[in-house]
């Protein structure tokens, strides 16, 4: 998941250029000016993901029928889409398009295959990985 105020630096939640490659599968984006900017015409796998911009959800790429845009922030499906610091239960997807729209038939078969998109479990067990992590400040 990917997600940021207004106001930031940041102009798009994913911003792919200069000749590259990219594969982006069952994601969120949400919360930022533009969704997905992509300015190169190498070939690209983009799927099944949820996007919400504030301005522009897609720039420079079409979205096929496997991606969503929601509406609004409120309309991706997290309990709390704006979270509370560090606390993972109020990121987990409580609805549809969240839940149940992942599909990883287009991906290597070492993915795990779960029945959501993002990045985290509607019924996260054990400890939150959020807070286990140094790397999370």
């Amino acid at each position: 998941m990917i997600g940021s105020t207004t106001g930031t630096s940041l102009k798009s939640a994913a911003n792919f250029r200069r000749n590259c490659q990219f594969t982006l599968v069952n994601s969120i984006l949400y919360g930022f000016p533009t969704g997905i900017l992509c300015q190169t015409t190498n070939s690209n796998v983009f799927k099944n993901n949820v996007v919400n911009a504030i301005n522009t959800t897609y720039s420079g790429i079409t979205a096929d029928a496997t991606n969503t845009t929601a509406a609004t922030v409120a309309a991706i499906g997290l309990t709390n889409a704006w979270g509370t610091y560090k606390n993972q239960t109020n990121l987990r997807p409580n609805a549809t398009p969240a839940i149940d729209s992942a599909d990883f038939s287009t991906l290597d078969s070492w993915f795990a295959s779960t029945d959501y998109v993002g990045a985290i479990a509607p019924t996260s067990a054990g400890a939150n990985w959020l807070m286990v992590g140094t790397w999370v400040r």
